[in-house]
């Protein structure tokens, strides 16, 4: 005769059935107490504003920041912008002033 096991197999789980994962169990425990220092009530919101804050441009990487201010800025406010850099490159760098003129002339 053959021996029978001592404990009877367990059923296969049907997929429904599964136990939930822990993320989903609430308990007590896990849910964090208000709170009521106003020091870290400001260190969280200062937090949270930095986050809001753009990131610094590479101002060392020229073409990336105006390709970028390009993209951001309207039309109008784009060509506004490049006359004040050429009014700008014209009063402090004449002579780098001169030679993009001349460059745009011979294209």
């Amino acid at each position: 005769m053959p021996a029978e096991p001592a404990t009877p197999p367990s059923p296969p789980l049907r997929p429904g059935a599964a136990t939930p994962p822990a993320e989903r169990e609430q308990t007590p425990e896990s849910i964090p107490e208000p709170r009521t220092d106003a020091g870290e009530l400001r260190t969280t919101n200062a937090e949270a504003e930095q986050s809001k804050q753009p990131k610094r441009l590479p101002y060392d990487d020229a073409f990336y920041c105006v390709h970028h201010l390009h993209q951001k800025m309207e039309s109008g406010t784009s060509v506004q912008g490049a006359r004040v850099w050429m009014d700008i490159l014209r009063k402090q760098h004449p002579d780098e002033y001169k030679a993009l003129l001349a460059e745009w002339e011979a294209r």
